[in-house]
């Protein structure tokens, strides 16, 4: 009943001939991302196609964000809470080398040993720095196979397992306040020992979760957030001169695969868009903005800054409410929207208008979503900055008395980037607050108050 469900729905929007489409289209999709579980089986997943590393793009001036307090705690890593469980219960000493043997597969076990070697066996390398255990749920004692292909792992939401730990802990988001913390202290060994700590943590990260395996490479959305803050941390630790030329292609080859995937598993439906797809959008501008620039990777940004105000239009109402009924997804959707426009004011037009045909295929769903998008000029670009008015006046009204978050509806408590940076815990959504009282201090806000481009 349910597919004959949504078969009548796409019928009815679509017609026939978009009937036609969006079966054999899903039917292509999953034939294609089949025989890539398969392929990977037997080839490394890993990409290597960032050669030239020497031309990322800045995403932000660091020096004039919220002034964040110096903070020289020799347990700056510890000091986080993962949906309300303190992080060291997720640390383990198990022997990194025997880890990877055990729990990597056969066609990735070659290439993870090499990072291993050639970044914790170094002589710069802290030696008391905890690996973590990405796919883990301290709460009900749970492990997700990190060698097992994720499409053929099943997501049970039940009290046995809860799969958002291992999800949230993979967003990085905790690396992401970490660097900004480590780039104010002021004692430069303090510094110099926290910053290869942090990149221990975001290798072990990568050695963890060969790209397609485990259960952190299965929801777009998660690899989206995760890639935009691994983004932001690589620029920091660029901008400080910590990574050297193959570790720092090692980390830029890592973005590229989560761009990879995102682009093979965008969360666009022939009936609807939420949050999810806007994540997707979000994470594909901001990872290829930063990215050293291919050809592929512009017209991923071209088709990302068009799919960006579409979404805009699509997913918020003329009032500027979320069409998802939800206070706390407004916010999340709001803050999403507001960086991608902050990278948007950023790129040239002709990288807007570049012509992306040459990312159609009869396997993805671009020349689908394009099929159904409105074609980006400058008046649509002054009707979406006047619906954003709206949107941000929405968000300045959604807060109480004692500033904390007017709730109604669904409220998963994420974010796509931290805005506190002094209190990294429980309700991450201050975008609310930030607008209420009209700070300008954090660079998402710029076009807060712009009418037009």
């Amino acid at each position: 009943m349910f597919y004959i469900k949504i078969i009548r729905l796409v019928c009815s929007k679509y017609g026939f001939l978009g009937l036609r489409d969006f079966i054999i289209k899903s039917l292509a999709i999953r034939i294609k991302i089949f025989f890539n579980s398969i392929l990977y089986f037997f080839k490394c997943s890993y990409s290597q196609d960032v050669i030239n590393i020497d031309k990322t793009k800045k995403l932000f001036d660091y020096d004039q964000k919220k002034k964040i307090e110096e903070n020289n705690d020799k347990n700056l890593f510890n000091n986080f809470k993962i949906l309300g469980i303190n992080i060291d219960k997720f640390f383990h000493l198990e022997n990194k080398e025997l880890w990877i043997e055990k729990n990597i597969n056969f066609s990735n076990k070659e290439y993870c040993r090499n990072i291993y070697k050639k970044i914790f066996n170094d002589s710069n390398s802290p030696s008391n720095t905890k690996l973590v255990k990405w796919n883990y749920d301290p709460k009900n004692i749970y492990y997700w196979s990190s060698k097992k292909n994720s499409l053929f792992i099943n997501i049970d939401f039940n009290k046995k397992k809860d799969v958002k730990f291992p999800w949230e802990i993979s967003r990085l988001q905790h690396l992401n306040v970490s660097a900004l913390k480590i780039k104010k202290q002021k004692n430069k060994n303090k510094k110099k020992i926290s910053f290869a700590t942090l990149k221990n943590y975001i290798f072990d990260f990568i050695v963890s979760n060969p790209p397609g395996f485990g259960v952190n490479w299965k929801s777009p959305m998660e690899v989206a957030i995760r890639g935009a803050n691994l983004c932001v941390v690589a620029d920091i630790l660029e901008t400080e001169n910590i990574l050297g030329t193959a570790e720092n292609r090692i980390l830029l080859n890592s973005i590229q695969d989560h761009i990879y995937f995102v682009k093979n598993n965008l969360e666009w439906s022939y009936l609807n868009t939420s949050n999810h797809y806007l994540a997707n959008i979000v994470g594909l501008i901001v990872m290829s903005y930063f990215l050293p620039r291919s050809d592929l990777n512009q017209k991923i940004l071209a088709f990302a800054c068009n799919q960006l105000l579409n979404e805009i239009d699509n997913q918020f109402h003329e009032d500027g409410g979320n069409k998802e009924g939800s206070t706390a997804y407004h916010i999340f959707s709001n803050e999403m929207i507001l960086i991608g426009l902050h990278f948007y004011s950023k790129i040239e037009n002709y990288e807007k208008n570049l012509n992306y045909v040459s990312l159609f295929s009869f396997f993805n769903k671009f020349s689908s979503i394009t099929k159904y998008s409105k074609k980006v000029d400058k008046k649509y670009e002054k009707k979406i900055f006047r619906k954003l008015k709206k949107i941000n006046y929405f968000s300045s009204k959604c807060i109480r008395n004692n500033e904390t978050l007017l709730q109604v509806g669904d409220n998963d408590s994420g974010c796509f980037f931290p805005f506190d940076y002094e209190n990294f815990c429980g309700e991450k959504k201050y975008l609310h607050k930030n607008l209420s009282n009209e700070n300008k201090s954090n660079p998402f806000f710029s076009l807060i108050n712009k009418k037009h481009l």
